[in-house]
C-alpha cells in the first residue's frame, strides 16, 4: 500500500530512460517524475510524456490509483493492437509502437 506520493514533471538535465518503453528522455525535454513510499520502501519511476499519457488513461479508464507496467501494457494491447494493421510487423510492444505513440503524445502543464 503506497504511504506517500509526489509527482512533478521537470525538465531533463541530462538523458534519462523511460522505465515504459526504455526509450531516451532528452535533455530539456519534459518528463515524468513519480516517488512514493510503500510498505516501508521508496521508489522512483522516470516515463516519458506519452508513457505518463498512457499509465493516465489505464488509471482513468480502469479506476486504478496504483498500477504495474504490465498492467498497462496489456491495456494498450487491448485498446490498440486488435485490429491493427500492422499486426504481422509488430513487436507486439503497444508502448513502443509508432502508431500508439502518436496519440499518446502531448505537453504536460
Amino acid at each position: 500500500m503506497i504511504e506517500c506520493y509526489t509527482s512533478e514533471y521537470p525538465k531533463a538535465r541530462r538523458e534519462h530512460s523511460c522505465e515504459f518503453c526504455k526509450g531516451r528522455i532528452q535533455k530539456g525535454e519534459k518528463y515524468s517524475y513519480e516517488k512514493w513510499k510503500s510498505d516501508g520502501e521508496f521508489f522512483t519511476s522516470k516515463l516519458c510524456i506519452p508513457c505518463d499519457n498512457m499509465v493516465k488513461e489505464y488509471c482513468g479508464e480502469t479506476g486504478n490509483t496504483e498500477y504495474s507496467l504490465d498492467d498497462v501494457e496489456d491495456f494498450l494491447a487491448e485498446e490498440h493492437c486488435r485490429g491493427c494493421n500492422n499486426s504481422d510487423d509488430c513487436l507486439k510492444i503497444p508502448q513502443r509502437c509508432g502508431d500508439v505513440i502518436k496519440i499518446y503524445k502531448g505537453e504536460q502543464e
